[in-house]
C-alpha cells in the first residue's frame, strides 16, 4: 500500500480542523493525496462534512485513521500510512511524543505547531539521532503563532504606499491557569533529569 502524503492528526480539533480546511482550499488539494485522524469516527467525519460545506468542495469520502496517543499499536498504524504527519493534537509535552516517536519508527516525517520550548528542546534531544539515521525530518513549531506576525505583514504590504524592506514582529507570553504551571513544572523538572 503506497503511503498518504499528508495524515493530519488531531483533525477534529480546532487546529486540525484549520489545517484541513486549508489543505482543501489550496492550490495543491487534489494534488496530494490526505487523510484525516484522531480518537474518534465520528468527529472526524463531522470535520469532512464541516470542511466539505465551507468549501464547497466534497471531501466526505476522505480516509480516516483511527488513532489515540495511548495506543502505540494505532499510532504506528497510522505513521506507516503516511509520508508526512501533521500533528495537531496537543499539549505536546502530555501528547507529542508518543506520535514522534512513531513517526520515526515507521518512516514518516513529523510536523507541529507547538509552541513548548521544554517538549521541543526533549524530542530534539531524545529523536533527533534517531530521525537522522532513518531519514526523516521532525519539526517542531512549524507556523506556531506566526498568524498575527503574518497578517500584519500582509496588512502592510496592502496598505503601505512605497517600498517595505524591513518588517520585526514580538511576541509576548502570558502565563497560563494555574494547571498549566504544574504541568510545566512537572515537565521541566523531567527535562532537567535528562539534561543530566
Amino acid at each position: 500500500m503506497s503511503r498518504f502524503d499528508l495524515v493530519i492528526y488531531g483533525a477534529s480539533g480546532f487546529a486540525g480542523a484549520y489545517i484541513v480546511e486549508r489543505l482543501v482550499s489550496s492550490k495543491y488539494f487534489g494534488t496530494v493525496s490526505f487523510a484525516v485522524a484522531g480518537r474518534n469516527n465520528a468527529k472526524l467525519q463531522k470535520t469532512l462534512d464541516e470542511v466539505s460545506k465551507k468549501t464547497g468542495k466534497d471531501i466526505n469520502a476522505t480516509p480516516i485513521i483511527i488513532a489515540e496517543t495511548s495506543d502505540e499499536q494505532s499510532l504506528a498504524d497510522m505513521a506507516s500510512k503516511a509520508k508526512v504527519i501533521i500533528n495537531a493534537v496537543g499539549p505536546y509535552l502530555l501528547y507529542g511524543e508518543p506520535v514522534i516517536k512513531a513517526a520515526i519508527e515507521n518512516g514518516a516525517n513529523h510536523v507541529d505547531i507547538s509552541g513548548e520550548p521544554t517538549y521541543l528542546e526533549k524530542m530534539q534531544m531524545i529523536y533527533g539521532e534517531k530521525a537522522k539515521e532513518k531519514g526523516v525530518y521532525i519539526v517542531g513549531a512549524c507556523g506556531w503563532d506566526s498568524i498575527p506576525c503574518d497578517l500584519g505583514v500582509n496588512f502592510l504590504k496592502e496598505k503601505f504606499e512605497g517600498d517595505l524592506n524591513h518588517v520585526e514582529t514580538y511576541v509576548q507570553l502570558l502565563s497560563g491557569p494555574a494547571v498549566s504551571k504544574l504541568i510545566k513544572f512537572d515537565n521541566l523538572t523531567a527535562f532537567v533529569a535528562l539534561e543530566q
